[in-house]
């Protein structure tokens, strides 16, 4: 079973990730944080202990009190080995995806709301397992 870290302060677009999920045929166990600081503390825990990572990070980079980036930057600079993060935004056109791309962690840009066909691009294209 596959672990899935969800940074997503929307109750509805937690929701609506939760229930794409449950309609796959994935089995994943989701960890949902409304903010970059709840994941990093979540992450640094399992880095200290020597537990595993998440297999992806799905990532809403505009949260109401912090920015994503937060969690791209700890990825990149403090984890020994990178997560795999999609980002998921409702705000794709503010997304400068040229500055992303150049990061080696971000698998993919994403708009919201999660869609069944999103998440089999994802499968198919091997994001997810």
């Amino acid at each position: 079973m596959s672990e899935i870290f969800l940074v997503e302060d929307s109750d509805m677009d937690t929701l609506v990730f939760d229930k794409v999920l449950e309609l796959s045929p994935l089995e994943s166990q989701i960890q949902h944080f409304t903010t970059a600081s709840g994941c990093i503390e979540e992450l640094k825990k399992r880095m200290i202990s020597n537990s595993s990572l998440p297999e992806l990070i799905v990532l809403d980079i505009y949260l109401e009190d912090e920015r994503g980036e937060m969690v791209l930057d700890f990825i990149d600079q403090e984890l020994p080995h990178k997560v795999p993060v999609i980002i998921l935004s409702a705000s794709m056109g503010l997304v400068n995806e040229d500055n992303y791309r150049k990061n080696d962690c971000i698998k993919h840009l994403s708009s919201k709301p999660l869609t069944t066909d999103k998440l089999d691009t994802w499968i198919s294209s091997k994001l997810i397992a």
